[in-house]
Order: structure tokens, then C-alpha cells, then sequence
């Protein structure tokens, strides 16, 4: 099992910050599926319409996240999601949850690249047995399905907005 790990709304605290930060994981048996998925849905509907060379579920159009979200529910795959503020006690949820699952491999869409940061995941990753590859989704275009999978959640979660989220195979993972 692959899996890939995106996140939605910030970890911020002041008011102008969501009221949820989201970390998804969408896990497929095929470590390619996901990339393929965004590679076909960004020539047919994307190409040529922006200079960026990625899918972006804030940037792209409600016919292409439809697509996407028809073409991910035609694969084999399940999504999780955790949902708390502190992005690394979130992370090592995430991680270790996905270990349990027998996942082999994570692919992790960076949200910080400090020193700290890094050596927390690492060590999260060492604990737990899992390699974690830490990267963006510029060059890991399965991540750009997860972010839709993380942005369908979110949207659930802060606005209320079920039309993308009823659409999805998902399950909360609560901290116990």
C-alpha cells in the first residue's frame, strides 16, 4: 500500500486563520494510479488554460473536480483524515495510522521545510517503521489528487459544503 499525505487550512490561531486544519491520506494499492489520474485529468481538462503544470483544487474549475473526483471513485482506494491544529501531533496520527494499514511507502506534500520540522517527521517515520518521502507536489503529481481529497474534506468540515465530500470514500481518524 502507497499513500499520500496533503493538508487544508492553516494552523494558525488568530482570527483571520481557519477554524480546522485538515491532514488527509489517500492510500491505493498501485503507486502510480494517483499520478496517471492527474496527468489524464490535466490534458483533458486543464492543458493550456494556465501556465502552472499542476492541479490545484483551489485554482482548477468545478467540471475538472468533478473529474477528478469520478475518475478517483472508479479506483480502489481509501481516504483518511485527521483533523487538529497541531501539525505534527497531526502527522504522527496520520503516520502511524497508515503504519497500522501495512503502507509501505508515504508520500508527503511539504507544508514546511525547516530544519525542525524535518527531523520530527523523520524521527515520527524512523519510530514507526515507514519511509516517508517528504515532497512537493510539483514533482509528485499523486499528490495533487490527495490535495482534492484534502480540499473536498475541508470544505466539509469549515463551510458545511457536502458537494464534494459525499463523493468521497473517507473515515475521521480520532486522537484516542
Amino acid at each position: 500500500m502507497y499513500a499520500y499525505i496533503d493538508e487544508s487550512g492553516d494552523t494558525g490561531l488568530s482570527k483571520k486563520s481557519s477554524k480546522n486544519f485538515i491532514l488527509s491520506a489517500v492510500l491505493v494499492k498501485d503507486e502510480n494510479i494517483l499520478g496517471r489520474m492527474a496527468r489524464k485529468v490535466f490534458k483533458l481538462k486543464v492543458l493550456n488554460k494556465r501556465k502552472s503544470n499542476q492541479l490545484h483544487a483551489t485554482q482548477d474549475t468545478d467540471s475538472t473536480r468533478k473529474a477528478i473526483l469520478k475518475m478517483l471513485n472508479a479506483t480502489d482506494y481509501e481516504a483518511y483524515y485527521v483533523n487538529d491544529k497541531n501539525y505534527l501531533q497531526a502527522l504522527e496520527i496520520l503516520i502511524s495510522f497508515l503504519a497500522s494499514q501495512k503502507v509501505k511507502t508515504i508520500y508527503l506534500a511539504m507544508r514546511d521545510s525547516s530544519k525542525k520540522t524535518i527531523n520530527a517527521i523523520d524521527r515520527i517515520a524512523e519510530n514507526l517503521n515507514v519511509e516517508v518521502i517528504k515532497t512537493v507536489t510539483q514533482k509528485e503529481k499523486g499528490l495533487q489528487i490527495a490535495d482534492f481529497v484534502s480540499w473536498s474534506i475541508f470544505r466539509y468540515i469549515e463551510f458545511g459544503d457536502d458537494l464534494y465530500y459525499l463523493r468521497l470514500k473517507t473515515r475521521e481518524i480520532k486522537n484516542v
